[in-house]
């Protein structure tokens, strides 16, 4: 019985009905999904034109541009590299140097950046910023040599390199980045710009529609996202020209009062990690670079960068925290090259007030650390490259200040305290 019910013949003519209501619904079917399918492609053809529209804003912007292209550019205009998506200091610092051909050249981390092409009066390129591990400066001068080789090298080494608790990569993939690889994340970041408000739209249109080359705050030409919107970026000799601090327009600034940089120090964090003592491995690199520049005739000269005063009185009041660091003051003074420990401010004749944070010198304290190397040694190399009247000039008349103006016109605005521990300015 419960057979024959499942059978058509049971269901008497039931079946019609169902059997002529299927075309209507057939169609209201379709009709729906033609309607999905035009709202999909409507979608997908709206983030395609937005997409599309981004690609262009990063071309228009030198964003997704090759270093050679770039470093070319910033020759033929004195122009400043700031980049927001392509970041790449030592891929961009190769090229600069392989087209400078320097006679001297600075190794190192955003701590040398301040040292600046009119300090010397022979060519100069500055790779500050490639340079962010001991074993980075080694092959940075391998992959320059077959271009290029500088005759002097200053070398601005970080202490906290030495020590095994500053994690050093084993491989640097990052130095593949050729600047103009088009990903997803350069298609879609400036969204997340506008949406956070770190640019404006007036910026992102001017930008998209003429290629804007120009900055608020200075009168450099600029190429890329950072150096149009803030005047931040690599000037043409590889030096760094901070725009909106300076002038007291960043407004997120972490440092003022060296807040930030004590934090670190007190907490053993980032840079001023805890140790008590230098790393042999690390100290063999540094020997391995030494006997490089030895090798291809090189006259090498070792720095340690110098903290502002309030650091390093935070960090000599701990001093078992830092016994690599003491360490490595003792071992400076036995390299078998010329070798300079200026740790501590003071040592250059420099002052809080002449920095950018806690750990970055500025334009007149690297000045005088070149006049204090020529006053320790005569007849160091550096002394046939500057010109010692004009840096005592120069700092002279800018003694206080981070910045020196050599071209005035270049500068819309005067520098500020920004520091907020009563420079005058």
């Amino acid at each position: 019985m419960l057979k024959d019910t499942l059978t058509p013949k049971s269901r008497g003519a039931r079946p019609a009905p169902d059997h002529a209501a299927r075309p209507s619904q057939t169609r209201e079917c379709q009709h729906d999904c033609r309607r999905f399918l035009r709202r999909v492609g409507l979608l997908i053809l709206t983030a395609a034109l937005f997409v599309g529209v981004n690609i262009i804003f990063i071309f228009s912007a030198g964003e997704n541009t090759g270093f050679p292209a770039i470093v070319a550019e910033q020759l033929a205009t004195d122009g400043i590299y700031g980049t927001a998506l392509s970041q790449n200091p030592y891929a961009h610092k190769l090229e600069l140097a392989a087209a400078i051909k320097p006679e001297v050249l600075v190794l190192g981390s955003s701590r040398v950046m301040q040292l600046r092409r009119e300090f010397f009066t022979a060519s100069f390129a500055n790779a500050g910023g490639a340079v962010n591990y001991i074993a980075e400066g080694l092959g940075f001068l391998r992959e320059l040599a077959p271009r290029h080789l500088p005759r002097i090298v200053l070398l601005g080494a970080d202490f906290w390199w030495f020590s095994a608790n500053y994690p050093q990569p084993k491989s640097f993939p990052y130095h593949e980045n050729d600047g103009c690889r088009l990903t997803f994340e350069k298609m879609t970041t400036p969204f997340q710009w506008l949406r956070r408000g770190d640019i404006t739209f007036s910026d992102y249109v001017s930008i998209l529609l003429t290629g804007r080359r120009t900055n608020p705050v200075t009168s450099h030409y600029s190429l890329g996202v950072r150096a149009i919107t803030r005047g931040d970026g690599f000037r043409a000799d590889g030096s760094y020209q901070f725009g909106r601090l300076i002038f007291g327009f960043h407004n997120a600034f972490l440092d003022t009062g060296f807040t930030n940089s004590l934090c670190r120090v007190q907490t053993g964090t980032t840079q001023f990690v805890h140790d008590d003592r230098v790393d042999p491995s690390r100290m063999a690199q540094l020997a391995d670079l030494i006997r490089f520049c030895g090798e291809k005739g090189i006259k090498l000269v070792v720095f340690l960068p110098p903290v502002t005063n309030r650091i390093y009185q935070a960090i000599m009041d701990h001093p078992e925290q830092y016994g690599h660091l003491t360490a490595l003051r003792r071992a400076i003074k036995t390299l078998p090259v010329e070798a300079y420990d200026f740790t501590e401010i003071s040592s250059v004749g420099s002052t809080d007030c002449e920095c950018l944070d806690g750990f970055h010198g500025g334009d007149v304290t690297y000045q005088r650390l070149l006049l204090k190397i020529l006053e320790i040694n005569p007849h160091s190399p550096l002394a046939y490259v500057v010109d010692e009247a004009a840096l005592r000039a120069n700092v002279a008349r800018n003694a206080g200040h981070v910045l020196t103006k050599f071209d005035p016109d270049k500068y819309k605005y005067n520098e500020l305290d920004f520091l907020k521990i009563g420079c005058p300015k």
